[in-house]
């Protein structure tokens, strides 16, 4: 399993997508050939940063959709220690972050409710399968912060989303599992080309729908909270 101790930050990052306040590149963690991710934490919230390669468009018409419709990253958590197996839980989310209609959102799929599927569940349906979520919604501004910059044919972009949003109480040596990732979009960011992520080595789909709405908890890797 990979392990990534999260150290907590007590001065705040300007979050205007210049990672330049992270510290050293080469402590970011490798997602695929051209991508890569860091993480840190405060007290109110999980602070995430993606740099890579490309393009960053998103067609999207519909942001339940965002993952399969062109450039996102994302990250997803198991929130329930006592969780384990193959098979969701609950507390197992994920949040796919992109360009939707001019804007850039962060969409939350909570996968497994405790009462069960609501007014806001999901079924990512495919001729192959299907992957239920019962909970898809788009985190408000008040959780979630997003600053994005690009140019010379990079990217980058940083995160915050508040703990409230994630369901998780933060505390010196937390151990949650954890995994982030990268959706690289063809050129007309139409559908999403290449899925690659930190810790999960099957994220390869990408011409179905429900698998590419999936997240895998046993190949999550762990993410440590340290002062």
């Amino acid at each position: 399993m990979k392990v990534r101790p999260l150290t907590a930050r007590t001065k705040g990052f300007a979050f205007d997508g210049d990672l330049a306040d992270w510290g050293d590149p080469a402590a970011f963690q490798k997602i695929g050939a051209d991508g890569s991710f860091d993480a840190a934490w405060d007290a109110d919230g999980l602070l995430l940063a993606w740099s890579g390669k490309g393009g960053t468009a998103n067609n999207s018409q519909d942001w339940r959709y965002l993952f399969k419709t062109g450039f996102c990253v994302d990250f997803s958590l198991r929130t329930e220690p006592s969780a384990s197996g193959e098979a969701v839980a609950r507390g197992d989310r994920r949040v796919v972050i992109g360009r939707h209609q001019g804007k850039w959102v962060a969409v939350l799929h909570d996968f497994v409710l405790p009462d069960g599927a609501g007014k806001e569940a999901v079924e990512y349906t495919s001729p192959v399968t299907s992957t239920g979520v019962d909970r898809v919604v788009l985190l408000p501004d008040s959780a979630v912060k997003i600053a994005v910059k690009e140019g010379g044919g990079a990217w980058s972009v940083e995160a915050r989303i508040a703990w409230s949003a994630l369901g998780i109480a933060p505390a010196d040596g937390l151990k949650i599992r954890a995994d982030a990732g990268i959706l690289t979009p063809d050129s007309a960011g139409l559908q999403v080309d290449r899925r690659t992520n930190w810790a999960d080595p099957d994220v390869g789909h990408v011409a179905d729908l429900a698998i590419e709405a999936q997240i895998h908890p046993a190949n999550f890797g762990a993410w440590i909270l340290q002062p």
